[in-house]
């Protein structure tokens, strides 16, 4: 009897909908996933037990949750309690849409308390974490190295990547270079 061992890869799993999708289409490739979870602090914390159930639903007996401390990473309204989190992001600059992006600044319409910054069509959202991808892919080409995992999976949406620049094609193709280079197979 040939022993075959599927070819396994490192799926950053949140629990959300961009990374149940990446895990799915890992899976559907007949890849052996390890699916790689963090908390940081982060006011979603339900993705968390979201990305434990969904382990569950597809009998995955890998899945790591990595703790992670950004609390002393500031200027991000997923970690630093003190910043408001806007309840809708304008992503153009019509007439009615800066309307709307003001009233959001003056009533103070978020989802979490403190400052309301207004926002503008090209800014960088306050819900980016800086570096935030970085460390998730560091820890992920940690992961892959020691399991001999060869592919690593991020469900990074650029069509709706929010301004978030470790989201876009350009980093994530420098990343790989990087994740290439760094590794030892």
């Amino acid at each position: 009897m040939i022993d075959i061992k599927r070819e396994k890869a490192v799926v950053l799993f949140s629990g959300g909908l961009d990374s149940s999708t990446t895990l799915k289409i890992a899976m559907d490739e007949g890849l052996d996933v390890i699916p790689l979870t963090f908390f940081y602090n982060q006011r979603h914390k339900t993705e968390i037990e979201h990305a434990k159930k969904i382990v569950e639903f597809f009998n995955i007996k890998n899945h790591i949750i990595i703790n992670l401390d950004f609390n002393e990473i500031k200027g991000s309204a997923l970690v630093d309690l003190s910043i408001g989190v806007p309840k809708n992001r304008i992503k153009n600059d019509t007439a009615e849409n800066k309307t709307q992006r003001d009233d959001i600044a003056e009533t103070g319409e978020t989802e979490g308390t403190g400052n309301v910054r207004s926002i503008k069509p090209d800014d960088i959202p306050i819900t980016y974490v800086p570096a935030r991808n970085t460390i998730f892919l560091s820890y992920a080409i940690a992961v892959a190295e020691v399991n001999m995992a060869s592919k690593i999976f991020i469900g990074a949406n650029y069509i709706d990547y929010s301004g978030y620049p470790d989201c876009r094609p350009d980093y994530l193709r420098a990343f790989e270079k990087t994740a290439n280079l760094a590794t030892k197979v």
